[in-house]
């Protein structure tokens, strides 16, 4: 090994007695389900060598057992993907202090359960969403006017138009935010743009493809700089792990994401 390699070992695995002694899942009166876990992740050790993975509308929450002490949330819109195999299951999310994906891992007695209820979550959320896609018609009339925004009318700005005539209303695909991207000029009209769509995405999962239309990999972390701050700002939580917000509404503006016309599939991306 050379000079100056690293020689940190991966952290050891729990056995699968320690797995099955978990207890099973329980649910709260909200609707979100909790699972029993041992963290693999040594930083996640330091703070709790069981943690509760709560699902639910807004996304994941790791909490202390018996206690509402929240110590990390994970908004659905920041959630990219997640994989599973055995009892292990790991996550991918936008971590804004870091400015980068990284990956958590957990061990879990009834995975099953935990894929069945996060299918069901994003089910509901997709369902709620396609109800208040645009239609098609309204959708051809915003491009026309974003195209030709800047051409004497009333509308000053991309950002305007949308705010004032169609996020109040409708959701849009990951494909018609792409679309509305690639037709602004502006870069800064761009990211203005893209924090106000990423709310309004009804397959959100997919979120990164519309960012791909941006010109720039730092418009691209300036844009999930910025989502991420309004979470901190709406739910009260910051990186500390103080409490999240109340679990009671739907997922606002945020989530992980989802492909095409659907869900992705458990294991896959995120579904919203």
């Amino acid at each position: 090994m050379g000079a100056g390699a690293s020689t940190r070992r991966p952290p050891p695995e729990p056995t699968p007695a320690d797995v099955a002694a978990l207890d099973q899942p329980f649910d709260r009166d909200s609707g979100d389900r909790c699972f029993y876990c041992l963290p693999y992740d040594d930083e996640m050790k330091k703070r709790s060598s069981l943690v509760l993975l709560e699902v639910g509308c807004l996304g994941f929450r790791l909490l202390r057992p018996h206690s509402d002490d929240c110590l990390y949330a994970f908004p659905w819109g920041q959630i990219h993907s997640w994989a599973h195999t055995d009892n292990r299951f790991s996550f991918r999310y936008f971590d804004d202090g870091k400015k980068s994906v990284v990956q958590y891992t957990l061990f879990l007695r009834d995975l099953p359960q935990l894929l069945e209820h996060i299918q069901s979550v994003i089910d509901t959320i997709l369902t709620d969403r396609k109800s208040l896609a645009i239609p098609p018609e309204r959708f051809t009339e915003l491009l026309v006017e974003m195209q030709t925004y800047g051409n004497g009318g009333s509308v000053r700005s991309p950002l305007e138009l949308l705010s004032r005539q169609y996020c109040s209303e409708y959701y849009f695909w990951s494909e018609q935010g792409r679309q509305l991207i690639d037709a602004i000029p502006s870069s800064f009209d761009k990211v203005e743009v893209s924090v106000l769509l990423h709310g309004r995405l009804i397959d959100q999962n997919r979120f990164s493809f519309m960012l791909e239309g941006l010109e720039s990999q730092a418009d691209r972390d300036n844009v999930w700089h910025r989502i991420t701050a309004m979470k901190k700002s709406a739910s009260k939580l910051h990186p500390s792990g103080s409490r999240a917000a109340s679990r009671g509404g739907a997922a606002s503006g945020g989530g992980a994401t989802s492909p095409g016309g659907g869900p992705a599939s458990p294991g896959g991306a995120a579904a919203f």
